[in-house]
């Protein structure tokens, strides 16, 4: 069985990465695998926008290889932006082999909603690997976050549509 693995980028503390694993296993018929913590590249901070490049990390990451390694999810407590943005919850390869999400922006004092955050954008980003789009529906995980309040309304599963796609991909 090939494996997703979750790569901790710098260091997210508080957080329960076992919890995290089983609600990832439950969306995703794959064995998922934590490895880190690693560095992130220094060549991917902007000193202008105090933040990092997501393009940049995932570029980096390419060169993770592992026999069993089907998807790669990277995990990081850095600020990120793309492009197009000024901060990203996260990006992914649509179709592809590797998303990055930040929890830079997803904390709260309470932690089991920050844990639902990182696993919900999670999710997000891994559908976007396995070739999902955005969804119009505003509680799948696949609808697109403009800001936290968006995040906070998906539940953590997919929409029957979107979890029929992804069990035809499998």
């Amino acid at each position: 069985m090939n494996s997703v693995y979750v790569l901790e980028a710098g260091k997210v503390d508080n957080f329960d990465w076992i919890g995290f694993e089983n609600g990832l296993q439950k969306i995703f018929d794959f064995r998922i695998k934590k490895i880190g913590p690693v560095d992130v590249p220094d060549f991917a901070f902007n000193p202008e926008k105090k933040q990092y490049d997501a393009e940049k990390i995932l570029l980096d990451m390419q060169k993770i290889e592992f026999e069993d390694l089907e998807k790669i999810l990277i995990v990081t407590d850095k600020d990120l932006y793309a492009l197009e943005y000024n901060y990203i919850f996260g990006q992914g390869d649509c179709p592809g082999r590797q998303s990055i999400v930040s929890t830079f922006r997803l904390h709260d004092k309470d932690k089991k909603l920050f844990a639902n955050r990182v696993l919900k954008e999670s999710i997000h980003e891994l559908g976007h690997n396995f070739g999902l789009s955005h969804c119009p529906d505003k509680k799948c995980p696949m609808h697109f976050s403009n800001n936290i309040l968006d995040t906070d309304l998906k539940e953590a599963k997919l929409c029957e549509k979107c979890g029929n796609l992804l069990a035809m991909i499998d």
